[in-house]
Formats: structure tokens, C-alpha cells, sequence
């Protein structure tokens, strides 16, 4: 877990210099912070959309071809295809959470013209460092979410494969 700081540790430290360079150092990183940030939640939501893409499309398959398959398997093969198709549901519903919508922290209106700051363009852009943590602890909170439901969704679709295969190479 990374060393998360609070707004006063992160006010404290932005307060603890005179170098505008400093300012500057930091103002560009946190941008670069924010985009990439940014960057990678469009990520996980593309992940989680293709992994619900599979295992809905397994659901859908097992599904489809239950009639052929049902009457011709034994009880122990039927509750393994079963079981798939469980792993497959949990990895669509898993990855259908990581890629649906989440609020996110972004800059306010009164964060990018707040009037304290307006006279005053080196204190301006410390606060919008200040701004840009609030931001930034937003999307890494959520691209842990993801991460884990995404997780959890690719361990599911691996089981469904699993199973699957072991019926497939089961002796008739």
C-alpha cells in the first residue's frame, strides 16, 4: 500500500518551501499524476468490458447448447458444466462492476478560479497541487475497486475454462 497523505500532510509540505521551481516540479508531476490516473480507469473499464464479453458469451453458450449437451451427460459432468457456468456469471458480474460508472473527485469550479488565490499566482499553484492530490487519491481509491472486482472476474472466467476443458477431455 503506498504512503497515502492526508490534505494537511500534503498543505504542510506545499507550505515548507520558497522555490517556485519546487512549485512548478510538483505542478507538472501531479499533472502527469492526474492523467495517467485518468488513463488508467479507461483502462480497467476496457478490461472489464472485454472480460464481460467472455463470460457472458460462455453463459450464453452453455445456454444455448443445453438442449445437446444435458441428456448425454452423467450427474457428476452435468453439476461440473454447472459450475461453469457459475464461474462465468460471477466473471461477467464482476467485470460488469469494474467497468460500470463511478464518481470520481474532479476539479471544482471554485477550485479553478477560487478567489483567495487570484492575486497571487505561486499560491494559486500550490492549492491547484492541493487540488490535484484530492483528485488523484480519487482515481487510485477507484482503480483499486476495479482492480479488484476485475480480479476476482478473471479467477471466475479461469475456473469456467478450467471446468470446460476438463469436460471436454473427460473419457465418454
Amino acid at each position: 500500500m503506498p504512503n497515502l497523505l492526508s490534505d494537511q500532510e500534503v498543505n504542510e509540505r506545499l507550505c515548507s518551501y520558497n522555490d517556485p521551481k519546487v512549485t512548478d516540479e510538483l505542478y507538472d508531476f501531479g499533472s502527469m499524476m492526474v492523467s495517467e490516473f485518468v488513463d488508467v480507469n479507461h483502462r480497467l473499464d476496457s478490461k472489464g468490458s472485454t472480460l464481460a464479453g467472455y463470460s457472458t458469451g460462455i453463459v450464453a453458450l452453455l445456454v444455448a447448447t443445453s438442449s445437446f449437451w444435458r441428456p448425454v451427460l452423467d450427474q457428476w459432468a452435468l453439476a461440473v458444466v454447472l459450475a461453469a457456468g457459475l464461474c462465468a456469471l460471477i466473471a461477467s458480474a464482476c467485470s460488469l462492476k469494474a467497468a460500470s460508472l463511478y464518481v470520481f473527485n474532479w476539479f471544482s469550479d471554485d477550485e479553478w478560479l477560487h478567489t483567495k488565490y487570484l492575486e497571487d499566482s505561486e499560491t494559486m499553484r500550490r492549492y491547484r497541487i492541493l487540488t490535484m492530490h484530492n483528485v488523484v487519491a480519487s482515481h487510485r481509491s477507484t482503480a483499486e475497486a476495479k482492480s479488484d472486482y476485475l480480479g476476482v472476474a478473471q479467477w471466475a472466467l479461469t475456473g469456467s475454462g478450467a471446468l470446460l476443458f476438463i469436460i471436454a477431455k473427460a473419457p465418454p
